[in-house]
């Protein structure tokens, strides 16, 4: 009982948020319901309210909502969506695809930063596809299968890795076959500790029984069981495998298909690359099909005889998995060679019949036993795969009866993807774009291979720049067929070339690479090999670092590195750090190869502390200085706020620096919003010119903890900006101002600043914006109605002060602005700010900066304080002096110098957001501290209640 009542309680909840929406009736149809029998329900009405069918029923005896859209299913089928649990994603266009061939939902077997982004566009309805979930990357052993692949070299890489994944949100953990037995049961132990279950293959290092009792759940393929029968093929021992499989209520996945397709390329390869399937087919991923590519045909006749005979035995097995009660997943491996994506699950499901299932059993490993497998291990909330109340509304109609033969699943009449419905036209359409996109992008994926064949780098260069310049983003390679191609550049024979020609181009095409795949660890690796041999020892660490920044603890770039940077040339002697970028994470590699481990000082306030981290474009913006030169404007938001509770993953401090692995915070990754019977007050960070967003988490976990949402703004061009597939935006050094300037009159630093205070403006405005509509309508539902956006205060840090100035003037919604060591642009000095305004200034404060902190005074509308801190230095208001002291020489202790800081903003933001304590009293009770107030002299109109 339980388990039919959970989803009907959803029902209650997602009617109220869909309402908008009116509801969708598929009337007189036959319903094939797919709850574990054969069953066809004759004249049938499903109703579907938002993302739920809310009622199934004999059409004459169920009533259809007023103002629902009826859809005529009249001699018609409808099934739930189908499943494909093994997919490798590596183009927005294959997520089309699978949705306009009713693929409804799909599993991710290697998991990037991109395919996170995908999911939550997906989730939030920008996105048409399937529901996604994914594993993180692949955990392997070093040396791993392949190099490009996620190799680990000991248990605490490991479990930090399997760490990381949880704290991003990826789905599961997905092996491959070079792990020791040993490093198999710390995968699952580790597993098993952040809530995720272990998929993937299996490994000639350890049994079946091992595999089973370490934790995994699932066999990606069928025939990766094969290496545990010994010999000729014994049933005996198969059905023993079948049952400890059983047993162990693991599941098999398919994925039978792609190896008959494969064969068949042997046959008539020409033929099948004409079908329109791969038409649809990026032309990128379509480059190892082809003839010349292909490392199936190039091994002749043998691999031909020896693919057709374990086909036969593949079929086989499967059959006897069935008969053993093995959980079989239908999974394709699209878009591997063979695998067309979303097509390929109707040839899979005709591969199961061929083995002897029925097609209701067929069609059951695409729906129900799927959802079944992603609410035990994925997500207990996911009711899926099956037509009845409370259950997600991915539909498929269809012209003729799948139970009577599987193949009719191939031609839907429409397909209804959380509970947006899209007829036959919709879908042809969205093929006929792919279709269009693709056949646009042949002519410069053919001719760019064809110089790389050729040697021509400099061509090749040319067809690469203009067809990104025509598609921004373009990949022109699959990304194994350049990243193996490279090596005929790169190496003479198994040595490093000496070729200074050769390593030129090697340098280019790996450049083009890295450029390609952003979130690949691999491709930086290589980019760094080549840098390397090119006698390039800075850009090689560079290329290294950002390899590991997206993957710490890849072993092929952790060994890199440790090799180059002993011969990596020393600072000039002369170098002198900008004191705002002292704590810059991706400038340069730790000091302490292995600093011990740094805890942030506990949060106070009442509540546990959430945080999630979004990042938002502005389309009507470009970042000149980033990577790819012209991409769209992009920021990155880390939110802190009041959490129902601690039972979530803790949040990495910093999940992308490498310097800061060591610093442990203390809020946990995106738990529920705590129940508050307000709205909590808005506070928006802005960081200092080369401080990330998250030197400032010990400010922001204290007020989250006392009940304020905090959002702090990693801005491109004017700091340090690491996107979550490894991209860096490095500051723009226009912004960095000389010391002469420094020292000379205000005037004309304030004009200095003008064009970065502008851009950052904007910057804030875009994050205040999203941060409103995250309010209206969150789709995670955490945020919904938890922010009352009308009632914001701002804190800013030097650059990042003069920045939060410009944006309290500017939004009428900001009731509290306080700096520290940034001050507020000229005009608002002038004018004076309509709200509460206090200026933090610590011992080494340049006389011009304290002048012009007297023009605000002088100035002021409201009240001013001006907070005077003894002994700090520039950076104690951050995080960093803790976490790495030996980087700072302030006269003041760090951690001392920070909680100050912190308790500083807290009290200002109580009294002027919360209307609680004194703030000038505060300078009473803190060491160290001065706080001069001075009260509001000017009414006007502009002045804020």
């Amino acid at each position: 009982m339980l388990r039919v009542s959970l989803p009907v309680v959803a029902i209650a909840v997602m009617s109220v948020s869909a309402s908008a929406t009116p509801p969708i009736a598929m009337t007189n149809v036959t319903v094939l319901p797919m709850t574990g029998d054969t069953a066809r329900l004759p004249k049938h009405t499903v109703i579907v309210e938002g993302d739920r069918i809310v009622r199934v029923g004999p059409a004459n005896e169920t009533i259809v909502p007023d103002g629902a859209r009826i859809i005529d299913g009249r001699g018609r089928f409808l099934m739930p969506g189908l499943c494909d649990m093994h997919v490798h994603i590596e183009d927005a266009t294959e997520i089309t695809l699978y949705g306009a061939y009713g693929i409804t939902t799909v599993l991710n077997m290697r998991g990037l930063p991109c395919h996170l982004r995908w999911r939550d566009e997906i989730a939030a309805g920008d996105r048409f596809g399937p529901t996604l979930y994914t594993t993180g990357d692949y955990v392997d052993g070093y040396p791993a299968s392949m190099s490009p692949m996620m190799s680990l070299a000991d248990d605490e890489a490991i479990r930090a890795a399997i760490k990381r994944q949880a704290e991003e949100g990826y789905d599961l953990v997905k092996v491959y076959s070079e792990l020791t037995a040993e490093q198999l049961a710390v995968v699952g132990e580790a597993a098993r500790r952040h809530g995720l279950a272990v998929t993937g293959h299996t490994s000639d290092n350890y049994s079946l029984e091992h595999a089973l009792g370490s934790g995994q759940i699932n066999v990606a393929h069928t025939d990766q069981l094969f290496r545990f029968l010994d010999g000729p093929r014994d049933e005996a021992r198969e059905r023993q495998l079948a049952r400890a499989l059983r047993d162990a209520n693991a599941t098999v996945t398919t994925s039978i298909a792609i190896y008959v397709m494969n064969a068949k390329h042997f046959e008539d390869l020409e033929a099948i690359l004409a079908q329109p399937e791969a038409r649809r087919l990026h032309p990128a991923l379509l480059q190892p099909w082809r003839r010349e590519n292909h490392r199936f045909l190039r091994r002749g006749q043998a691999e031909y005889e020896r693919q057709t005979k374990r086909n036969a035995e593949l079929l086989r097995f499967t059959k006897v998995l069935h008969e053993e009660g093995v959980p079989l997943l239908l999974g394709t491996d699209a878009s591997t060679v063979g695998a067309y994506p979303g097509w390929s699950v109707y040839e899979e499901l005709h591969e199961l019949v061929a083995a002897g299932l029925s097609p209701a059993e067929a069609l059951a490993t695409a729906t129900s036993i799927p959802g079944a497998f992603v609410r035990r291990h994925i997500d207990p909330d996911a009711w899926l795969g099956a037509i009845r109340a409370g259950y997600r509304a991915d539909l498929v109609l269809l012209e003729d009866d799948p139970l009577r033969d599987v193949d009719a699943v191939r031609r839907p009449i429409g397909v209804m993807l959380r509970g947006d419905w899209h007829p036959r036209a919709d879908l042809d359409s969205r093929l006929r774009d792919v279709e269009q996109l693709c056949a646009d992008l042949t002519p410069a994926v053919l001719a760019f291979e064809g110089h790389i064949r050729t040697g021509d780098l400099d061509a090749a260069r040319v067809v690469f720049d203009e067809a990104r310049r025509r598609h921004p983003g373009a990949m022109l390679f699959q990304h194994y067929w350049l990243y193996f191609y490279g090596f005929a550049y790169l190496y003479d024979g198994r040595e490093l070339t000496t070729d200074p020609e050769k390593l030129r181009d090697a340098v280019a095409l790996y450049e083009m690479y890295a450029q390609t795949f952003p979130d690949y660890h691999s491709a930086h690796s290589m980019l760094g090999r080549a840098y390397a041999a090119a006698g390039r020892g800075d850009d090689a660490a560079s290329a290294f670092r950002r390899a590991l920044a997206i993957a710490p603890g890849y072993a092929y770039a952790e060994a890199a590195l440790a090799e180059l940077i002993p011969v990596a040339p020393d600072e000039p002697e002369d170098a002198e750090p900008d004191p705002d970028e002292s704590a810059n994470a991706p400038a340069a590699a730790s000091p302490d190869p292995a600093p011990k481990r740094v805890q942030l000082p506990a949060p106070e306030g009442p509540h546990p502390v959430g945080t999630v981290t979004y990042e938002w474009q502005d389309p009507t913006r470009r970042c000149a200085a980033s990577p790819h030169g012209g991409d769209l404007r992009t920021i990155v938001v880390q939110i802190w706020y009041p959490a129902a509770n601690a039972d979530a993953p803790n949040a990495p401090y910093s999940a992308l620096s490498a310097d800061y692995r060591h610093v442990d915070g203390n809020a946990r990754l995106r738990p529920p919003f705590a129940a508050m019977a307000t709205p909590s007050p808005l506070v928006v960070i802005s960081p200092g010119r080369g401080v990330e967003r998250y030197g400032y988490t010990t400010i922001a976990e204290e007020l989250a903890s006392r009940g304020y949402v905090v959002a702090s703004v990693d801005m491109p061009e004017l700091g340090w900006v690491i996107y979550a597939d490894g991209l860096v935006v490095r500051p723009n050094p226009a912004f960095q101002p000389s010391r002469e300037l420094m020292s000379g009159p205000y005037e004309k630093v304030d004009a200095f600043f003008e064009p970065a205070t502008a851009m950052g403006l904007r910057d804030l405005q875009l994050a205040w914006s999203n941060l409103r509509r995250l309010n209206d309508a969150d789709p995670s539902g955490r945020l919904t109605g938890r922010i009352d956006v009308t009632n914001t205060g701002v804190f800013g840090h030097s650059l990042g002060g003069r920045i939060a100035g410009a944006f309290a003037e500017a939004n009428e919604n900001v009731r509290a602005y306080i700096s520290m060591e940034g001050i507020a642009p000229r005009r608002a000095r002038m004018a004076g700010l309509p709200m509460p305004v206090a200026m933090m200034c610590s011992s080494g404060t340049l006389p011009y900066a304290m002048d012009n902190y007297q023009t605000l005074i002088d100035g002021r509308r409201e009240t001013v304080f001006m907070v005077e801190l003894r002994s700090f230095g520039h950076n104690s208001v951050t995080d960093f002096p803790v976490a790495t002291p030996s980087q700072f020489d302030y006269e003041i202790e760090p951690r001392a110098g920070l909680l100050t800081s912190v308790a500083i903003v807290r009290d200002f933001f109580d009294v002027h957001l919360k209307g609680q304590g004194d703030f000038g009293a505060a300078g009473d009770r803190l060491a160290n501290v001065v706080i001069t107030e001075h009260a509001a002299q000017r009414d006007g109109p502009n002045r804020r209640p």
